[in-house]
């Protein structure tokens, strides 16, 4: 009887239970797993967008109009910049250089550069859908260094191509969005600058000009990761 009891259906039934229970919180782990990844993918996961990384840009001037009443465009700028981050951060360092551009009228040339720093925003990074678009907002400040040069003054030969300089500071703001492609990112940037200069321009005292400008600018962008491995699932999430 003793026997019996032992093998009987009531003993066994408890173990069929947990049994089944355990396969059931398999079967779930598995399917989260397959879908979401493992806790052990999440986190590294997690891990590399914290890392950070370096962007270099270069662009060139597609439009751009002075703020100074009377000027017209003579030279399109060009651009190069740098922006630090971390890819689960939506805000980064910003740092670039504008530089050729230059609008005159009549035989006088204003030739403003400008060097911005300040930061960037992109509301979208850390998102899926930042894999291939993305939008940006950046703002700051610029240092400028204008030149003016009168090209032909006419009376007086000791003014013909003398060049004026001069230093200022301003604001600097810029909105654009980007697609990005296998190892670039393509990115249209709408660039506004403030600025102020004073310059003789051919008067016996300095004349105030408006050295401010807007500029668009199609920016070829890379991004160089600062923490390299060979871990293959590193590569596959940080995209080397």
């Amino acid at each position: 009887m003793t026997v019996r009891r032992v093998g009987s259906p009531y003993t066994a039934g408890p173990m069929k239970i947990v049994c089944g229970k355990v396969l059931f919180i398999l079967i779930l782990f598995s399917l989260n797993c397959s879908l979401h990844g493992s806790g052990t993918d999440r986190e590294l996961t997690n891990r590399i967008k914290g890392l950070p990384s370096v962007s270099v840009s270069a662009g060139a001037g597609v439009w751009h109009m002075p703020l100074q009443n009377g000027m017209e465009n003579r030279f399109l700028p060009v651009s190069v910049s740098l922006e630090y981050g971390r890819a689960s951060c939506p805000f980064s360092l910003f740092a670039g250089a504008f530089i050729f551009t230059a609008y005159n009228i009549d035989y006088f040339l204003l030739k403003p550069n400008y060097l911005m720093a300040g930061i960037q925003y992109a509301p979208l990074k850390g998102k899926r859908i930042s894999e291939k678009f993305n939008i940006y907002a950046t703002g700051g400040i610029n240092l400028s260094y204008t030149r003016f040069t009168e090209e032909l003054y006419p009376g007086i030969t000791s003014y013909e191509n003398k060049v004026e300089r001069q230093l200022g500071a301003g604001l600097a703001a810029g909105i654009g969005a980007g697609y990005k492609l296998k190892y670039f990112e393509v990115r249209p940037m709408l660039f506004g600058f403030t600025g102020k200069a004073r310059f003789f321009a051919g008067h016996f005292t300095k004349q105030a000009f408006n050295a401010g400008s807007l500029q668009c600018h199609l920016l070829i962008v890379h991004r160089f990761n600062l923490h390299k491995t060979a871990c293959p699932a590193f590569r596959k999430y940080y995209k080397f």
